[in-house]
Order: structure tokens, then sequence, then C-alpha cells
């Protein structure tokens, strides 16, 4: 493991940090930030402003509670050198856009409170691992917004549960939400489950959700082939394109492609 520049620009003062991450990269935050450790695998992060954070996770337990106020776009890379479990607790003001990458036996646990928007979307690469994946997105005041999309690439015998529940209460009028799970196969021994629900207690609301399990479509790979592409390049293909619709992919892609 090695030292990574963890650089913060704050409205003041910027000032330089020093972290043990997986990949280089440049964390911008304009406002107030605050990160603290309060027990052993528990993290506090207070969030104020606006800007742009990313976060690694390798160690086998975390424990965070977020408290967020502003319009911040939270990257998260999951890659355990065995296992990672990670319980976020977030209580959102603002316009949230969460993307989370997870290359790794793991177990994630999400709850979200909201008063204003989220995007969550998260994408799982998996070769002879298992992942268990559950976000709730708690709406207790009127108008907000809430879009939660999570897919997974299982190969070699992986497993998936992916869970996700919209709670909307009776306070919360003229909410939207929506929730999507989605989960290719590369082979036959791998195996997936998914458990969208909704818990509604307005009448005055829009809340849906959808999800598939499925294997590459063949029509799909006929027609990349006939633009001259074999089936693993389009499967590569593929892969990429859901990578992207979570993060910026150039610096994570190699990693990516050791899983399919």
């Amino acid at each position: 493991m090695k030292n990574y520049k963890y650089l913060l620009k704050e409205a003041e003062s910027p000032d330089a940090y020093i972290e043990e991450v997986g990949i280089e990269d440049e964390e911008v935050i304009t406002g107030d930030y605050e990160k603290v450790f309060v027990g052993t695998h528990k993290v506090r992060w207070k969030l104020k402003g606006k800007g742009t954070l990313w976060v690694y996770y390798l160690e086998s337990m975390v424990k965070e509670s977020w408290e967020i106020e502003g319009d911040f776009h939270i990257f998260s890379v999951v890659k355990p050198e065995n296992y990672t479990y990670l319980k976020r607790e977030v209580r959102s003001k603002g316009k949230v856009r969460w993307g989370t990458l997870v290359l790794g036996e793991s177990e994630l646990y999400s709850h979200y409170s909201l008063e204003g928007e989220l995007e969550e979307r998260g994408i799982a690469f998996l070769k002879e691992e298992t992942i268990r994946w559950e976000s709730t997105l708690l709406h207790a005041q009127p108008h907000g917004k809430s879009y939660s999309h999570v897919r997974a690439l299982l190969n070699k015998g992986s497993h998936a549960q992916i869970r996700g529940l919209i709670d909307i209460g009776p306070e919360a009028s003229d909410t939207n939400s929506y929730l999507e799970q989605h989960v290719i196969l590369l082979d036959e021994d791998s195996h997936a489950f998914t458990w969208p629900a909704l818990r509604i207690k307005n009448n005055q609301v829009r809340a849906s959700h959808s999800s598939s399990i499925s294997k590459v479509p063949e029509d799909m790979i006929f027609y990349l082939q006939t633009r001259g592409l074999t089936p693993q390049e389009g499967i590569s293909l593929l892969a990429k394109g859901y990578l992207e619709s979570v993060m910026p992919s150039e610096k994570l892609w190699e990693k990516v492609i050791g899983k399919l």
C-alpha cells in the first residue's frame, strides 16, 4: 500500500493531507469539511457547501455517519484485499450524487435520510466473489427526489444479493423516487437475487421500481460481432459503459478488466 496526496481546498485555507488510498486522486471541497475518526473503524463525515469527494475503502470493516448540506458529488471505491463490511448512515439536505464501485467480496448497507435530492449509482464487478448490497431511501419531508440504480456483473461462480427500499413517510407529499437493480451473469455458475420494495404512507407521491437478472443478450453480442468485435470485447465494451455511468473510468478500468 502506498501513500498518495490527499488535497483539500476549503473556502479560506487550503490544506494538504496524506492518506493511504488505492489510487491517486484530488478531492476539491469548497465550504466546511470535517472527517473525524470516532472509534475503531468508525468515521464521522460532515460536508457543507459544494464539491467532489473520492473515498477509498480498503479495510475489513467501516461504519460511517454522514451529515451533508449542499451540492456534492461523492465517489466511493470499494476494493478490499479480502473482504469489506461498509455501513453508511447518511443525513442529507441539498443535492447529492453518489457513485460506488465495488471490486471484491463485500457487504454494503446504506441508509439515506433525505431532505432534497439523491442520485445513487452503483456497480459491482465480481469474479469468484460474493456481495450483499442494501440501500434504503427514506423520505420524511415533502418535495423530495431520489434515484437508486445498482448493477452487478458476475463471473466465475459469483453470487449477489441486492435489496432496495423506498420508504416515504406520511408527511412526504410530492416526492418522486425510483429504484433499479440489474444483474448480468457472465457464466452458468453465477447466481443472484434482487429484492426491490416500496413502503408508501402518502398518496401524493410517485414511486416505482424495476429489477432484472439476465445473461448477456445474445442479439447484442451478435450485433457487436457484425462490427468486428469478439464476444469478450463486446462484454468489455458493455462493462466500460456501465462503469462510466457511475464514475470516471480511465484510472479504474484496468482493475475492472481482471474481473471479466
